[in-house]
């Protein structure tokens, strides 16, 4: 069979070979003029995907043709005849023959453009400088149509029907939350807080490699927190009601996690009513998989409310003069901190939310526990006493480490993760 193949191969790559020595194709001489066909498009956002919201789409562009002498050779507005959105667009015109720079611009004004980054194109004038150094000022929450930017490389041959395609890429995030109500009560979703680095002026062009790689994590940034409220506010009838569920979705700016956390992690606090009665909802996103959010990256954030409020509690038996633990949470994620070695005790804490009345063990077992200590900070591992409490002894070794906990509440058999970061330091 390989045979076959390799006989098949040779025999097509004779025939190319022949076609193309054959075939006689014209160039015209550089600075000739030519005919061309240009399409513009926009990638998905996200994973692959039908865009059906307008505003995701293109509506008006223009690109800036800058030839290898620096000079903008050409401005391609959109024909005033074309007024619909569309993922992509074909036009043709007439240029020389060259070598260009493109800058292409979609959802952006010449005006918006020159007041964000004082840019102005002109044809038959020098190309401004400092083009991949500019930012542009965006804002959370974003409504309008999205904004769009892309940069590529051309050469025009002039051979006959030559055709190149520029992308645009969308300049904010779309931030998708798919709420569901697991909870014997109706809830009302009114807000989520992000807690995050992030500065609204971003670069003006994309950078490839990110969009496919993801925005590199840093240590310089500032903090930014989001607060986004929905309009309007999301209701979620009661488990077994006619619509537990809900979407909120908006556009965000590119950002990374908080880098001052311990384990740089996204941090929100969804703010609900909960039968009335006013809730915030601690959650954090897994920093395994997202630590960055790039423009047209799209997010997707399933949450589930329960019943139930699931907690944890520690108690340190340091030696004499040590000092008690420290303990932060944000929902499925602990972060506690040892400032000797010792003995420790993790216990759960579950809250029926319906009664606000705590539920005791066996009524709630731990299903599972995976320890990971790369730093070998544990003298004694963490495990699983018969009084459904987790035991443990930390040595006078700096260093984290992680626990995996799985807590099952017996009476509606819902299983809820944790992870507890354990951190020693002196």
């Amino acid at each position: 069979m390989k045979r076959h193949i390799y006989y098949i191969f040779i025999g097509l790559m004779i025939f190319v070979i022949a076609a193309c020595t054959s075939d006689e194709t014209e160039y015209k001489e550089e600075g000739e003029m030519t005919h061309v066909g240009m399409q513009i498009c926009t990638r998905a956002t996200g994973t692959p995907e039908t865009t059906t919201v307008t505003n995701e789409l293109i509506h008006s562009w223009w690109v800036v043709f800058v030839n290898a002498a620096g000079n903008v050779q050409k401005i391609v507005d959109r024909p005033s005849a074309l007024i619909s959105y569309v993922e992509e667009e074909k036009v043709d015109f007439d240029i020389p023959v060259g070598t260009y720079t493109l800058y292409a611009f979609a959802n952006i004004s010449k005006t918006d453009l020159k007041t964000n980054t004082g840019l102005t194109f002109t044809e038959g004038a020098i190309c401004p400088t400092g083009i991949d150094t500019k930012t542009f000022a965006l804002t959370n929450g974003y409504t309008g149509e999205i904004p769009m930017t892309g940069k590529q490389s051309v050469m025009v041959t002039g051979r006959a029907n030559e055709t190149f395609s520029i992308e645009v890429i969308r300049m904010l995030a779309k931030m998708e939350f798919q709420f569901k109500n697991e909870s014997g009560k109706q809830i009302t979703v009114k807000s989520v807080n992000i807690q995050q680095d992030q500065t609204l002026n971003v670069p003006l062009m994309p950078n490839n490699t990110w969009l496919d790689s993801g925005l590199p994590f840093v240590t310089t940034v500032t903090r930014g927190d989001y607060l986004h409220t929905f309009s309007p506010a999301i209701a979620l009838d009661a488990k077994g009601g006619t619509s537990p569920t809900g979407t909120g979705i908006f556009y965000m700016a590119e950002s990374q996690a908080d880098h001052l956390t311990p384990y740089q992690s996204y941090l929100m606090t969804l703010n609900v009513t909960r039968g009335g009665a006013n809730e915030n909802l601690l959650f954090a996103l897994d920093n395994n998989k997202i630590k960055t959010i790039y423009r047209n990256d799209h997010v997707i954030i399933p949450l589930t409310i329960g019943d139930y409020e699931v907690g944890l509690d520690v108690i340190f038996y340091p030696p004499i003069g040590g000092y008690p633990p420290v303990m932060t949470r944000n929902d499925n994620e602990f972060y506690v901190t040892f400032l000797t070695q010792g003995e420790f005790e993790i216990k759960p804490t579950i809250i029926n939310m319906m009664t606000s009345t705590p539920v005791y063990y066996p009524n709630w077992t731990i299903e599972s526990l995976t320890v990971s200590d790369p730093s070998t900070i544990f003298a004694i591992a963490p495990h699983v006493d018969s009084t459904g409490e987790i035991l443990g002894k930390v040595k006078d070794i700096e260093g984290t480490a992680v626990v995996d906990i799985q807590i099952k509440v017996a009476a509606t058999g819902q299983v809820y993760p944790r992870r507890i970061y354990i951190i020693r330091k002196n």
